[in-house]
């Protein structure tokens, strides 16, 4: 395996061990059996499988380079005649704003100028973020909503509209992480996780979408993973939770540029494993190249900055798992 492959793989390589020495036979790749051990949580600790590469892969990563290196040249001098916009002034609402990538994306957002919506299911937490953006001169407010409710996301829109503005960014962020051996879904975890993960994506773009509709201006971002387009063992309800999130994402965006005085636009983001917070941290091996939470920060603030598309953390990694699959 070269070195750039093993950089790819590598992010995703927690604690796996082999349960015997014969090969499945999985598409593309030869993959070892796994073997799963609990943790102290809820959820088993994953370890990643041994990959060995074959010609289909190399075949595949030939063409995904040649159809992919036009498009990034193509996107590098686009960029070079592109400026970055202004968010000072703006409404931005971001869902999961307490602790981890949400807090961190109200810091940034407010050091721009933008005025921060923070919202949250969590009063004690929300409010500290809040706090932290007022003491550093920022502005912001607090919102304490259970997204996955229906009746509550559209409570949420009427006091934020009239109590703080018209919405111009939504970050949906608010997500539940579980781990989970095939075949062994909890009912209730599974239910849940698509709730917060998925769910209350209808329902915050529906309650904030017809006035972006309206003026015709708006951005909403969903924070995905890249597990929405490469299958990772023991997580197939998270990972389906991200690819359901993305294709909500890549209708809307066709549905939207149908009109083509269309002026909303909208962003996937998907980043590997990265250090969100410690009970995120506890489900994988933080020693094995898991991402600093800072580079997802950058890489999100970039997207909304420029109106980007689709980002992957680390850079073109959506596109390589694209021909891995």
């Amino acid at each position: 395996m070269s070195v750039k492959t093993r950089l790819f793989l590598k992010p995703f390589s927690a604690h796996y061990q082999l349960q015997d020495r014969e090969k499945l036979k999985i598409g593309k790749l030869n993959v070892q059996e796994i073997k799963y051990e609990e943790n102290n949580g809820n959820s088993p600790s994953i370890k990643m499988p041994a990959f060995s590469i074959s010609y289909k892969l190399v075949l595949d990563i030939i063409l995904g380079t040649l159809i992919i290196f036009p498009f990034l040249l193509y996107k590098a001098v686009e960029r070079m005649f592109m400026k970055p916009i202004s968010i000072k002034g703006k409404i931005c609402l971001v869902t999961g704003a307490g602790r981890g990538l949400g807090r961190e994306l109200c810091i940034k957002l407010a050091n721009l100028g933008a005025t921060i919506v923070c919202v949250d299911i969590r009063q004690e937490i929300n409010d500290e973020t809040v706090k932290i953006i007022k003491d550093s001169g920022g502005k912001a407010c607090g919102y304490i909503c259970n997204v996955a409710k229906y009746e509550e996301v559209m409570e949420l829109a009427v006091k934020v509209q009239n109590e703080v503005g018209r919405v111009y960014l939504l970050v949906n962020n608010a997500a539940l992480i579980m781990t989970h051996k095939a075949g062994e879904w909890l009912p209730q975890e599974v239910i849940s996780m698509f709730n917060v993960n998925v769910i209350s994506h209808y329902w915050t773009i529906q309650s904030f979408l017809p006035a972006m509709k309206e003026a015709n201006d708006g951005h909403i971002v969903s924070i995905l993973s890249i597990s929405a387009v490469s299958g990772i063992p023991g997580f197939s309800v998270y990972g389906a939770t991200k690819a359901a999130g993305e294709n909500l994402l890549c209708s809307l965006r066709t549905e939207l540029n149908s009109n083509k005085d269309n002026n909303i636009k909208l962003t996937g983001i998907y980043p590997t494993a990265f250090d969100s917070s410690a009970d995120h941290n506890n489900l994988i091996d933080v020693k094995t190249g898991i991402l600093e939470m800072e580079a997802v920060v950058a890489a999100t603030i970039e997207a909304i900055l420029y109106g980007k598309t689709c980002v992957s953390v680390p850079g073109p990694l959506y596109y390589f798992m694209q021909f891995t699959k």
